[in-house]
């Protein structure tokens, strides 16, 4: 625990102390010089966690990033680091370059990209703390309502944290009021630092030291043995010898679960010194146990290693273009398995961290127990020991989301990055606001390491890129066991609602071939891609709609618990039972989400097993675990999801998949809207006949003759292609160009204007202006009370004019914010948004 009083230690008049540039995990463009104390000076490295002071009060954990013993060129009073935290570097050389790659590509402040790389229990700040003053009770004389409760709560609390107070007090903020009271003298405030790790500690049991002899052993055991009131003691030591080695520990749970004993009887044993209780550290993180199968390749399989691997030989990146259910998982792995057999570790990216529920088992079948799985459902300890595991080379393999490419890698040795066409490998917000796939594809280039990227509708960047030479393009075109790809059949809404077929948001065609399906002992999957019950709200009187009071977007109605909620900021509110606008009862419900569907169906098929599968149902830890384990061991007959049901999962009994709205994907005002959905539709139309006999997929649609649904029935994918690459290179859209995204945000709408506005005269001074576009407002202008208008730049294909063109950007950003009109407005930007 560091106080702030330690601040003053090691200054002296002539100091020759050394100097280390600090980066910090804020928002802020530059690092921080600081003078490293003499006794200190041998310990500091690059890479190695500080203490360090920051602003008028507060303590922060910082990272080296160099030392040296010139001071800065402006002359300014040099703070001292406080403490060092590590004994050896916590971050390498090639993290601090990626690190600085990714900040610069993406436009992010340097400490931004710390922040996200780094779980938060390695970035302490330190706390304000307030206690009272040993002679307080001599000043409380005239105190107002707000201090006297200050001061009756920190005499029953005695010591208490600023935040802590605040939520006592309900207010957002206590400074003032704590100000106050110190400079009456009623006060005390210190800042600390406290670790907030706490290993996680099991109780063990252990054979005393003075009776690990056999003969000794044996001995106290026959005296246990002799008397009746001892005999389950005896049974306890008898079992604790069958379970452990003279001089190992066990596990007390697993001692008392095996002997059928109680606190007591261990007590006892404790007491005659014949069995010590001790507490072992062990690893939060365990894998899974699952039962180890054979796997053999296929011929495909085995002919896609190879091709790969001649991609791996010539330098360059690999993309498996394989159809859904072929097995590029098993490619994956031998792929893996091979560039590891000398040692070091794997990557293995997933876009969501549900996927590794079904592919621990094959990893272990590989790997044996080496393995890691990291995303962000973890907690902060869990990720902390993992982070720590994956830096000392314990695990071979990493499985993970985005976040798992600014791992500590000890001896990194090939990435592979399934269902590389995802859009959740790209981060929103906040930022660094990178691209997974982009970034591990960066970081095998400048470790020259191979990296596979695979998917099943790979994005029009990558199929490009493999079209042109500059990837090494693999083909997968037939299902694992030669099954055949699921039948496609669209369902024409608009014939449907004019012959009144429709029960709910189910066609009557869709429910005659549920209930076939279902007959024969199929398992169903229906695809509506929005959680909750209704999207909105909606009075038939007036037309009013509940919309968020921080966002211009509409409320969604969820039944399970009555309530409507912005997904956006979290905002939530119960049902009104009238229109507050005019007053009349009762709101009609408008859409469908998962849980109307949810409803409808258990209405159709009321003795069938109905399941949902999206954030609602799936957000507490293992719950996703646990719900494919159900479908897998055929205890759900119909399960409804959002996209979640689309990625990577695999059931044996699913022979019908059902689209409820095809078109849905299509409506959003976003250049790259046909590719998500074209890619959507067939991730989850190929949930359907993974195994045995071909499944079937009906897709509900208005628009049963757009091309994208002739080409999902028909299989030819490469037409897809060749029409969207056509008009993205007609229209000057990615890949043949680079995208900019720029939003200027403030909770004043006025100054958002007029900020844009200046920003767009900024650009256009440099900029065709038929390149610039904006400013606009998008959909939904106000998001958790700020308002946001956007502005795109289009730029050519060249990382010249690029890298000139992000210079000048972040010039007239830095030129806006010293002008007073616009000082205090956000500047968000996006590369390749």
């Amino acid at each position: 625990m560091v106080q702030l009083e330690l601040l003053e230690t090691d200054k002296s008049p002539g100091d020759v102390s050394p100097f280390a540039e600090i980066l910090l995990p804020i928002a802020v463009p530059q690092s921080f010089t600081y003078r490293i104390p003499r006794n200190l000076a041998t310990q500091a490295s690059v890479g190695k966690r500080v203490t360090v002071p920051f602003g008028k009060r507060h303590l922060y954990t910082g990272l080296i990033i160099s030392v040296s013993t010139t001071p800065p060129k402006r002359q300014y009073h040099i703070k001292y680091i406080t403490e060092i935290q590590d004994l050896t570097p916590l971050v390498s050389h090639w993290q601090l370059s990626l690190w600085n790659w990714v900040s610069q590509y993406y436009m992010c402040h340097l400490g931004e990209v710390f922040d996200a790389s780094l779980p938060s229990v390695m970035k302490i700040k330190s706390e304000t703390n307030i206690t009272l003053h040993p002679v307080y009770k001599e000043f409380t004389a005239d105190l107002n309502y707000q201090e006297s409760l200050l001061v009756t709560v920190l005499e029953k609390e005695h010591y208490v944290s600023l935040s802590g107070l605040q939520q006592l007090l309900q207010v957002s903020n206590a400074m003032p009021i704590v100000r106050n009271l110190y400079f009456k003298g009623i006060v005390m405030i210190k800042e600390e630092m406290c670790d907030p790790y706490k290993p996680k500690v099991e109780k063990h049991l252990q054979i005393s030291p003075r009776f690990r002899d056999p003969e000794t052993i044996q001995a106290a055991l026959q005296i246990l043995e002799s008397k009746k009131s001892t005999l389950r003691q005896a049974d306890l030591l008898t079992v604790m010898m069958s379970l452990t080695k003279l001089g190992k520990s066990v596990p007390k749970k697993k001692v008392m679960e095996r002997a059928n004993v109680g606190n007591s009887q261990i007590k006892a044993l404790v007491d005659k010194q014949i069995v010590e209780e001790i507490d072992i550290i062990i690893d939060r993180w365990q894998l899974p146990k699952s039962p180890t199968k054979p796997y053999a390749l296929t011929p495909q399989q085995t002919k896609a290693v190879a091709e790969a691997a001649i991609g791996i030989k010539g330098g360059k990146p690999v993309l498996i273009h394989g159809v859904t259910g072929s097995g590029k998982t098993l490619v994956y792995l031998e792929l893996i398995k091979s560039a590891i057999a000398q040692g070091g570790q794997a990557l293995y990216l997933v876009p969501e961290i549900a996927l590794t529920a079904q592919l621990l088992a094959r990893l272990a079948s590989y790997f044996g127990g080496a393995i890691a799985v990291y995303h962000s459902r973890l907690s902060n300890n869990e990720r902390y020991e993992l982070w720590c595991g994956i830096q000392q080379g314990r695990y071979v393999l990493v499985v993970g989301a985005r976040s798992s490419v600014f791992l500590p890698f000890s001896d990194l040795k090939i990435i592979v990055v399934d269902e590389e066409h995802e859009a959740s490998f790209k981060q929103q917000d906040p930022a660094p606001r990178y691209h997974a796939r982009d970034v591990a594809i960066y970081l095998a280039h400048s470790m020259s390491i191979p990296i596979i990227l695979g998917s099943a509708t790979p994005s029009l960047e990558s199929y490009l890129h493999a079209t042109n030479g500059k990837y090494h393009l693999v083909h997968m075109q037939q299902r694992h066991g030669e099954i055949a790809l699921p039948a496609l059949k669209t369902i024409d809404l608009s014939e449907a609602q004019k012959t009144k077929s429709v029960q709910g948001n189910i066609t009557r065609e869709l429910r005659k071939h549920m209930e076939r399906h279902l007959t024969m002992g199929h398992q169903v999957i229906l695809y509506q891609n929005r959680r909750g019950y209704a999207p909105q709200l909606e009075c038939a009187t007036c037309g009013h709609v509940p919309f968020c009071k921080n966002c211009d977007i509409a409320l969604t109605y969820h039944k399970y618990n009555d309530t409507m909620s912005c997904h956006f900021c979290g905002f939530g509110m119960g049902r009104p039972q009238k229109c507050p606008h005019c007053g009349t009862a009762g709101l009609q419900m408008k859409g469908m989400g998962t849980e109307r569907i949810e409803d409808e169906l258990a209405e159709m098929f009321p003795n069938r097993r109905i399941a949902r599968m999206d954030w609602d149902t799936t957000r507490k830890k293992n719950s996703m675990e646990t719900l494919i384990q159900q479908v897998e061991d055929g205890e759900i007959d119909i399960l409804v999801g959002t996209q979640m049901v689309s990625k990577g999962l695999d059931f044996d009994k699913v022979k019908l998949v059902g689209v409820l709205s095809g078109d849905s994907g299509m409506q959003y005002p976003d250049f790259r809207a046909t590719e998500r959905n074209f890619q959507l539709l067939t991730q989850v139309a190929g949930r359907s006949g993974r195994k045995g006999s071909q499944g079937e997929v009906f897709i509900q649609t208005y628009q049963p003759n757009h091309y994208l649904y002739n080409i999902l029935i028909t299989g030819e994918q490469t037409n897809f292609y060749q029409v969207e690459l056509a008009q993205r290179k007609r229209y000057s859209y990615p890949p043949y160009v680079r995208l900019i995204r720029m939003v200027v945000r403030h909770p004043d709408m006025e100054r958002v204007n007029r900020t844009a506005d200046s920003f767009f005269t900024e650009l256009t001074k440099r900029f065709d202006s038929r390149m610039v576009f904006g400013p606009e407002y998008g959909h939904s202008p106000r998001l958790k009370n700020k308002y946001n208008k956007g502005l795109f730049i289009k730029l050519p294909n060249d990382a010249s004019t690029v890298r000139k063109a992000k210079e000048y950007i972040a010039w007239a950003i830095d030129t806006l914010k010293n002008i007073d009109l616009h000082r205090g407005v956000d500047f968000i930007l996006d590369v390749d948004p």
